[in-house]
């Protein structure tokens, strides 16, 4: 209220206001809720927060993917003798695709770009954190709470209640789309949950992790291509393409692993999990060899004062057995090249 001092990173008091606690009791809070802040630091977060409701708390907020949530609409307690609790989750008007929030809150693709705000970031710097939140996920939508088929029931229950009050408040209110009407509006949403836990189980799901670790490695070897997802069937490829299809089809140079994939020679190995029809996790994307590489790039000419068509890499065998040029690739995060064209051995 007018006149409260507030507690740090722009906490607001709820219950009990400010003005009705005793300024130790305040100062406690603060100076707690500082500790609290750089425990993530230290790796001492779990003495300050209920990591359960932490996750729990983060999950349903992102799924929604609201507008306003992770910096405001965020309640939590402290309750006496225990750590922070995040909770209740509050405030829906502009998730799930609405209207009313803004276009990338209206995509379901994507992390909202709140995500890792104020302690978020810090929480998801702790890999036993992410751990946590990707086996809660799998749990929620493995027949439970986020599993399609009870949230859509879920939503039902809930329609059937208000079936015959609608009509009333829609005709005293008309803000209903003509075409489609109340009906459509429902169907918008289940839409948007389905397709937005579908991304959502690409992102949670561990890609294949192949064993023994790529590298160099003596030849023949049997791989392994472990699924630790308790849904789903590993596809991969040994030519470099990736074995999802451009519509998220099964590529038809993609093979179903079964219990291992024998290599003779250097290979390239891309794999997914395809947790359901068209949805996949991310890719595993690893090379084996048996020899140390010989080829080198030596030389780079950038962006010379000639023009882009003065550009180039120079690439050199130092070994005695020619390479075959062809496919290889090297880059960045931000940029790649694949040779495909000219000599096809060095």
């Amino acid at each position: 209220g007018p006149g409260d001092v507030g507690l740090p990173g722009n906490i607001q008091h709820v219950y009990p206001r400010e003005e009705d606690i005793p300024p130790h009791q305040v100062e406690w809070l603060r100076s707690y809720l500082s500790a609290a802040s750089s425990s993530f630091g230290r790796g001492t977060y779990p003495e300050f927060f209920d990591v359960d409701s932490a996750v729990d708390f983060h999950i349903l907020r992102e799924f929604a993917k609201s507008q306003d949530h992770f910096i405001v609409s965020t309640y939590f307690s402290k309750p006496r003798g225990r750590p922070i609790h995040l909770g209740p989750v509050w405030d829906f008007d502009r998730t799930f695709g609405s209207l009313g929030a803004d276009p990338d809150i209206q995509d379901p693709i994507g992390w909202s770009g709140l995500r890792l705000s104020n302690w978020w970031s810090g929480f998801f710097n702790q890999e036993e954190f992410v751990t946590q939140y990707k086996q809660r996920w799998q749990e929620l939508r493995n027949g439970r709470e986020l599993d399609l088929d009870n949230m859509f029931a879920f939503i039902d229950s809930l329609a059937e209640e208000i079936a015959e009050a609608q009509v009333r408040n829609f005709q005293r209110w008309q803000i209903l789309d003509p075409n489609g009407g109340w009906e459509r509006e429902l169907q918008i949403i289940k839409d948007y949950m389905s397709a937005r836990s579908d991304w959502m189980d690409t992102q949670l799901y561990d890609p294949p992790i192949p064993r023994p670790a790529p590298g160099l490695v003596a030849l023949p070897m049997e791989i392994d291509l472990m699924n630790s997802a308790d849904i789903g069937e590993v596809y991969y490829t040994l030519d470099g393409s990736d074995p999802k299809g451009p519509e998220n089809e099964i590529s038809p140079s993609a093979q179903l692993f079964d219990s291992s994939v024998v290599i003779v020679e250097p290979t390239r190995i891309r794999a997914r999990v395809l947790l359901r029809p068209g949805v996949w996790t991310n890719e595993t994307d690893v090379l084996y060899y048996d020899r140390a590489p010989t080829l080198a790039i030596t030389e780079i000419m950038y962006n010379p004062t000639g023009g882009d068509d003065f550009e180039f890499v120079e690439l050199h065998n130092h070994g005695e057995t020619p390479v075959r040029l062809h496919g290889i690739q090297w880059g960045t995060a931000r940029q790649s090249m694949t040779v495909s064209e000219g000599p096809e051995f060095l």
